[in-house]
């Protein structure tokens, strides 16, 4: 049995970790799979305990500066790690490329075959809020993006983010994204607002997930609420999680009695069963797990013009943040009914073809360091 060795080294538990594990269950019956986590990340270590995983720990943790630690530092104890499992291949879970890049460099001096797990390949220039050091930081990433023998990633888009690097075609390989949708009930759409608190007589546009101002776009959706909220009374705007903007969303509901916030739930069923639309606002992303969730309860999704939701929302849907007069007539469609909810790919919530995917994913990696004779000749 081929033995392969997942690598992360990240603080908090992410969603490509989380996906990772989701492989892991996908192909533990036809490979030995390992784990190598940073001893600080307690969270991940518990969720591979659950379901059996056979882990190591290691005291680094990825931080701002990885980027740099990336070019100029060898891990030599991650080396003998790597060399005491010997595994056939190595995937470092990299939500993007400088984070968790030790593992390439190490399984490299072995001539071990390496391949990164990344979700996230947009380039800097594109998606930072500094342009410039957005420049500077893609010239040292297309040093780093050499590093891996190939990516496995999540979307056509982000194939051909990787493209934008010099990555050949041959080196990429799409595994789409699984959704567990066990614990998503559709609930009565009445019965869930009372449930929470929230109007029966407006139209619910919810925003879900993680406060933050620049990746998720919520500096431009507050910034026009502040302004404009007052002029939308039929709609009541709803957001639903916790983070840096927190007290700013919380004056904006002082403000104005149509914002509603709702701390974190485990279980979203019922606020997805109320709403009537859902917002994403991001400046980037992967493949949005509460994009693919809102289109499994048949909800329009209304989102910044980006290539990733390109990929996937209708283009009516689709609006720019930066124009205070595209909220407005996003709006405008969102009162006239006039947006269409995504079409949910059972693919993504059927486990079975999941498994097949993420097999067929490694038996094409494995094929294709067997057919060569040393790493040295890999991808020559």
């Amino acid at each position: 049995m081929k033995r392969i060795l997942f690598y992360s080294d990240t603080l908090n538990v992410g969603g490509h970790e989380l996906m990772a594990l989701q492989i892991y269950r996908a192909i533990k019956e036809r490979y030995n799979v390992i784990f190598i986590v940073s001893k600080k990340n307690r969270h991940f270590q518990e969720i591979l305990k659950s379901d059996g995983c056979n882990f190591y720990t290691i005291n680094h943790c990825s931080n701002r500066g990885e980027i740099i630690r990336s070019l100029v530092y060898t891990d030599r104890k991650l080396i003998a790690l790597i060399r005491e499992i010997s595994p056939d291949l190595v995937i470092s879970l990299q939500g993007n490329i400088e984070i968790s890049f030790g593992v390439i460099k190490a399984a490299k001096s072995l001539g071990i075959p390496v391949w990164s797990y990344i979700p996230l390949c947009q380039p800097l220039s594109k998606v930072s809020s500094n342009k410039l050091i957005g420049r500077v930081k893609d010239g040292i990433r297309k040093r780093l993006y050499a590093g891996p023998d190939g990516f496995i990633t999540i979307s056509s888009t982000q194939a051909s983010y990787l493209k934008q690097y010099g990555i050949r075609e041959d080196r990429v390989i799409i595994l789409q994204n699984h959704i567990d949708v066990s614990n998503l009930i559709k609930n009565d759409k009445q019965e869930s607002r009372r449930n929470l608190g929230l109007t029966q007589n407006s139209k619910l546009i919810g925003y879900i997930g993680r406060f933050e101002p620049w990746h998720k776009g919520l500096d431009k959706f507050i910034e026009f609420l502040e302004g404009h909220a007052g002029e939308y009374p039929e709609f009541t705007f709803v957001f639903v999680g916790d983070g840096p903007l927190k007290q700013r969303i919380d004056q904006l509901a002082k403000a104005h009695g149509n914002i509603k916030i709702i701390n974190w739930l485990s279980d979203l069923s019922e606020v997805y069963s109320s709403l009537d639309f859902l917002i994403m606002p991001s400046r980037y992303e992967g493949v949005s797990l509460t994009m693919l969730e809102g289109a499994f309860f048949g909800i329009p999704v209304i989102a910044n013009k980006i290539p990733e939701f390109q990929e996937y929302i209708p283009e009516t849907n689709l609006f720019d943040i930066n124009k205070s007069s595209e909220f407005s007539e996003i709006l405008k469609k969102c009162a006239e009914n006039d947006v269409s909810p995504i079409q949910f790919d059972n693919r993504y919530a059927d486990f079975n073809e999941f498994r097949r995917s993420s097999i067929n994913t490694f038996e094409k990696i494995l094929a294709l360091i067997d057919s060569h004779n040393s790493v040295k000749s890999y991808w020559k």
